[in-house]
């Protein structure tokens, strides 16, 4: 009887732990990224503004904070919004084959000090790396490829 307690505690944590809702900011910050992206026409828009936001196609949710951004060849269309600098917990941003993505990159998202992973190639982005990317001080990756930013 104790153990079959023990395993159900632990399913339940694990359960909480998966689904666990993030803070406001970080879900305000998705949503603006969804609407200024096209979202409703990405191919792959799995739970968006639907489900738990763990559950939401390309995002990693740890500790009831956002952490991760990964959307590859999804059809995305817009620009990227200033309210990507509200996920203060994102580490990881990684967007590729995003031709209908264009504008500049937010100074926004480089306020975020705890991002040490920014990948962006292959889409029609253009203007030049913001200031404030000195700003990122535990960088272990920096990629930006195909793009029309300097």
């Amino acid at each position: 009887m104790k153990t079959a307690t023990t395993l159900l505690l632990f399913l339940s944590i694990l359960h909480f732990t998966n689904t666990a809702q993030v803070i406001e900011q970080d879900s305000l910050a998705l949503v603006a990224f969804y609407n200024s992206t096209g979202g409703p026409n990405w191919n792959n828009n799995s739970n968006w503004l639907t489900g738990q936001v763990s559950t939401w196609y390309g995002v990693t949710v740890e500790g009831g904070r956002l952490i991760k951004i990964m959307l590859y060849s999804n059809s995305l269309n817009g620009t990227l919004p200033n309210e990507l600098g509200l996920l203060t917990k994102l580490n990881t941003l990684g967007i590729s084959n995003e031709l209908g993505l264009t504008g500049s990159i937010p100074e926004e998202i480089f306020s975020v000090d705890s991002l040490v992973w920014f990948g962006i190639g292959n889409c029609a982005l253009t203007g030049k790396i913001p200031n404030t990317i000195g700003n990122c001080t535990n960088w272990f990756c920096f990629k930006l490829m195909w793009d029309f930013v300097s």
